[in-house]
């Protein structure tokens, strides 16, 4: 695992410890359930508008589906109930996106429909901005 964790950092130019804080950050309490509820729901609205590939890797997700998964996983990741593991069990992100064959290209995508995301949410300031991108970008 660490030899994850430091391949993501010389990756994406994002320490551990600056995507960890995330975790600290107070984000659910700070934004809420509805404003992470508009993050998802703009993300997938981004990533579904997509043409080609990318839009692809989606092809077999039903779009409120996708946005309920990642809805409850931000909201226990911001620090919120823990409603993705009482549904699904450990979040397990690289067990959970192993059968998908992610490029740096879907990556880089993925992280380009979330900018977007999170730009059409007002409430979201922008030092909430940075600490989700942050993280984001380490993950992606």
């Amino acid at each position: 695992m660490e030899y994850l964790s430091r391949r993501a950092s010389n990756l994406s130019g994002v320490e551990r410890e600056e995507a960890d804080k995330i975790d600290t950050a107070g984000l659910y309490e700070k934004l809420g359930p509805a404003t992470i509820r508009e993050i998802s729901e703009a993300f997938y609205a981004a990533v579904y508008s997509r043409e080609g590939w990318f839009r692809e890797i989606f092809a077999n997700v039903e779009k409120e589906h996708a946005i309920n998964n990642q809805y409850t996983f931000f909201v226990e990741k911001f620090g919120g109930p823990r409603i993705y593991t009482a549904k699904k069990g450990h979040t397990a992100l690289i067990g959970r996106h192993g059968p998908y064959k992610i490029s740096h290209a879907a990556a880089q995508e993925w992280l380009a429909c979330m900018e977007e995301a999170i730009d059409t949410v007002p409430s979201v300031d922008q030092q909430r901005r940075t600490i989700m991108m942050k993280y984001f970008r380490h993950m992606a």
